[in-house]
């Protein structure tokens, strides 16, 4: 899965999300970190506070354009 060079990951999450444990999403991340090595910008990973799953945008308009635009 994490195989291919050079393509930038973008973990976003949030601690109250009661789908998805915030705990996975962050091992998951460090997963591609082992398997990739530590290179600045591969795998990002932003909180954001106060969400449910699939809320990140409804909760923070701004914060959720700030992450979505740093990736295109």
């Amino acid at each position: 899965m994490f195989r291919k060079e050079g393509v930038l990951r973008r973990y976003m999450y949030s601690k109250t999300d009661v789908m998805v444990p915030w705990e996975a999403v962050l091992e998951h991340a460090e997963e591609g970190r082992k398997v990739l090595g530590v290179r600045k910008g591969i795998i990002e990973v932003t909180e954001f506070l106060g969400s449910g799953h699939v809320e990140l945008l409804a909760i923070d308009p701004e914060g959720y354009r700030r992450v979505i635009e740093g990736v295109l």
